[in-house]
């Protein structure tokens, strides 16, 4: 992975982290505030944007762990781990940003964005940047619940669309078993006696109830704080 424009970012100089990857920086900048302290053990972030850019983001006090370039997967690697990008050409996707996140066991967590601004494959865009698909990593799997109310940080809740967005598509085409762990952890994590029952017979509905309700309610308090 080429290395064009390595930048550490202090807490102090979150307003210069630059509006790359067709996403407000302001949206990538109150993810980060919210991951690093829902994490236990996490202590470092890098942040990459297309092919030839990597940014090193550093939240005092978090620098305990560092993440070696050499860490970092391939760009067309994670780029194959995706079905939308694999159904469509690498050139119609408008950018991309790869989040890793280090903990204290060692173990990489990956969570992958895919933005564009154009239909492809039926997969709907429109002229605002949304999120299109995440990738989670086995290790990502631990915080699914918190990455899946990123669709609703990159599309507002108006926006409407015939076609399953971001994060829902994503999950409609998942494996029963791979749904099921994710039922399970939202359960777990919320001790909800209808994600409990989803769970066991793999429907989604409270799930997905839960996930847009707190999102919009996130995008909501986002909006109206101007942060």
């Amino acid at each position: 992975m080429r290395n064009t424009d390595t930048q550490t970012v202090r807490s102090e100089a979150w307003e210069h982290l630059p509006a790359q990857a067709g996403a407000s920086s302001r949206y990538r900048r109150w993810f980060i505030r919210q991951l690093i302290p829902a994490i236990g053990g996490l202590r470092y972030a890098w942040l990459t944007f297309g092919n030839n850019s990597v940014e090193q983001i550093s939240e005092s006090p978090y620098i305990d762990i560092a993440i070696e370039e050499s860490e970092l997967p391939e760009w067309k690697d994670i780029c194959l781990k995706s079905p939308y990008v694999r159904a469509s050409s690498v050139a119609h996707t408008r950018a991309l940003t790869t989040i890793f996140l280090k903990l204290e066991d060692g173990s990489l967590l990956e969570i992958t964005l895919i933005h564009c601004s154009r239909k492809k494959r039926g997969i709907f865009s429109n002229s605002r940047v949304m999120l299109d698909n995440v990738h989670i990593n086995e290790e990502g799997m631990k915080i699914a619940p918190l990455a899946f109310v990123l669709e609703y940080l990159f599309s507002p809740p108006l926006q409407q669309s015939r076609e399953p967005s971001g994060l829902k598509a994503y999950y409609q085409y998942l494996p029963l078993e791979q749904k099921q762990k994710i039922l399970q952890q939202l359960s777990r994590r919320f001790r909800s006696a209808d994600l409990q029952d989803e769970a066991a017979s793999g429907t989604h509905t409270s799930a997905w109830r839960w996930i847009k309700h707190t999102g919009h309610q996130m995008w909501n308090s986002l909006r109206l704080s101007g942060n």
